[in-house]
């Protein structure tokens, strides 16, 4: 991935600390030399720009997608389903697609995901059963 790139990033957003782990990694990509980077939680809803109608920052968020080069998911995406919704827009988006760790060392492991136009619809059919299954193993507790 090149450090030019506009990279939107995808994570969950399901509580307060979400923030704080979208900053933070922005912040590490940016201390790598990324300089190009959308952080959808720094839009914020009540913004006059919005009206207050949590569907114009939505409108927002995926205008920027549009104008991405690469998606990166990080922490629990894989259980949001907005980061799965996220993933088949990039694809159809023409995006790269990369997960994001960061190690205890502070070092960037960046995986491309090989996610593309002919094998999206039956990636997306397993991240949404891996979700369901989860979810239902979570209410059996």
């Amino acid at each position: 991935m090149k450090t030019d790139s506009r990279i939107y990033l995808s994570g969950s957003m399901n509580n307060d600390l979400s923030t704080d782990a979208f900053n933070v990694t922005e912040a590490t990509l940016k201390s790598a030399g990324y300089t190009n980077i959308f952080n959808p939680s720094a839009v914020t809803y009540n913004d006059a720009r919005f009206s207050g109608k949590p569907s114009n920052g939505f409108r927002e968020q995926m205008n920027a997608l549009t104008e991405a080069d690469v998606l990166v998911l990080f922490g629990n995406w894989i259980e949001a389903r907005g980061c799965i919704s996220e993933v088949f827009n990039a694809v159809l988006f023409g995006c790269e697609i990369y997960t994001l760790r960061i190690t205890n060392s502070k070092e960037l492991l960046l995986e491309k995901l090989d996610v593309n136009r002919e094998n999206v619809n039956r990636i997306i059919a397993d991240l949404l059963f891996l979700q369901d299954q989860s979810y239902n193993r979570n209410q059996l507790r």
